[in-house]
């Protein structure tokens, strides 16, 4: 069957593509054997999928890491967008006063390329680097509210008749907390939070009251929990932000709603209740065991001028009281990002990090560290957009093939 695609004489032909399991957002992230056409997915732009392709492959396979990203595979003739960048350091241009920041960078040129085209370049240089990009979204959702599916008697017998919760800053906060440390059942939603964090406890529940409900706190020598008695609420959390940690997610309409002060309280309350922040070193750190959750977390600080990492760690088993446990990968976020920190945590810790990549209005540059070729035999995909990209572990590549003997850029 590869035989027969490379050489038949159709107008268009498939000839790269990407293993199955390679992530792909299209408003929600899936594997790329799982999408169908007529999804919306990220490339340039969001986009329409127009059609799918699957084919058997047998040959060599490239698995690509960059700073930022976690690692991925691809066939060698697959495009992708890289940008030529050029760094250039001087400390004492900047003590002088004569630059803002130790480091400057500048795109030399940005251009589409193959895994075999980068192989033989020299990542190691400190100061001309080929990058990878993690594009900003510019498309925003105006979502101004959520609304509850359906009225209903809650089980602890009292009736709520909330119409809706609109996206501010304070909504986004308990979401926020809800996808640190919250879970749903039937009767309503739950927190669990330490017993050291009382008065994140009760800025929740003040939020809660302001809009009609009556949660309730028990506190006892190990945890916090408080519990909101509403089914419709429930749900509503359920179907929008999943159940269980590596479940958790965040829909599209939220994670770039136009409303920037609700997406900043909503990284707030998630980075309160989960994540680290060295405050000697101005080090963040926020772990997960939900890929969806971190892969959009990163985009979400992209769009917002924030440099954060995502990279996919392995937990070994261990045993607890002679007992084997079966331990889940996480994802490990980090960031050094002085904007983020201002923005989120208030803090600035004066600390001068090195720059390993840059941002600019477009595109999150991750420099590539190196890449290894290996064999494979099995299924490969691909996926046509209407914007003719598509993203894997959140870089932009193309869509793959040859119309009329030209490739497609």
């Amino acid at each position: 069957k590869q035989q027969e695609i490379f050489s038949n004489t159709a107008r268009f032909k498939i000839i790269a593509c990407l293993p199955p399991n390679e992530v792909v957002y299209a408003k929600e992230y899936k594997e790329i054997n799982t999408i169908i056409t007529g999804m919306e997915a990220l490339g340039k732009n969001i986009s329409r999928v127009t059609r799918t392709f699957e084919r058997d492959y047998s040959g060599d396979m490239y698995t690509i890491t960059a700073r930022y990203i976690n690692p991925f595979k691809i066939t060698p003739e697959h495009p992708l967008l890289i940008a030529t960048v050029n760094r250039n350091d001087n400390y004492y241009a900047m003590k002088m006063g004569k630059r803002t920041k130790k480091t400057v960078w500048n795109v030399v040129k940005r251009e589409w390329l193959s895994p075999e085209n980068i192989k033989n370049i020299n990542f190691r240089d400190r100061y001309n680097k080929t990058c990878l990009c993690i594009p900003r979204i510019k498309e925003t959702s105006n979502l101004t509210e959520i609304k509850p599916a359906y009225k209903q008697k809650s089980h602890c017998n009292r009736t709520y008749s909330i119409e809706s919760l609109p996206l501010n800053e304070e909504i986004g906060y308990i979401i926020g907390w809800y996808l640190a440390e919250g879970y749903s059942t039937q009767s309503g939603i739950f927190y669990s939070l330490g017993p050291h964090e009382e008065e994140y406890a009760n800025n929740i529940k003040i939020i809660f009251e302001k809009y009609g409900y009556r949660p309730s706190i028990r506190k006892t020598n190990s945890i916090i929990k408080i519990w909101i008695c509403s089914s419709a609420l429930g749900r509503l959390f359920k179907d929008m932000f999943g159940h269980g940690a590596p479940n958790k997610k965040i829909p599209f309409e939220l994670a770039f709603n136009n409303n920037e002060l609700f997406v900043k309280s909503m990284l707030r309350g998630l980075f309160y209740g989960d994540g680290y922040l060295n405050k000697k070193n101005g080090h963040f750190q926020y772990k997960t065991s939900s890929r969806d959750l971190a892969y959009i977390i990163q985009l979400i600080c992209a769009r917002l001028g924030y440099i954060v990492s995502v990279r996919r760690s392995e937990r070994k088993d261990n045993h607890i009281q002679g007992r084997l446990t079966n331990s889940k990968d996480y994802y490990r976020v980090e960031s050094t990002s002085k904007k983020l920190l201002k923005d989120i945590y208030k803090f600035d810790s004066g600390t001068i990090h090195r720059e390993f990549g840059f941002i600019d209005d477009d595109y999150v540059y991750a420099p590539i560290d190196r890449i290894i070729k290996e064999h494979y035999t099995g299924k490969v995909y691909n996926l046509q957009t209407e914007s003719e990209t598509y993203t894997v572990s959140n870089i932009i590549c193309h869509n793959c093939g040859r119309r009329f003997g030209k490739t497609v850029l």
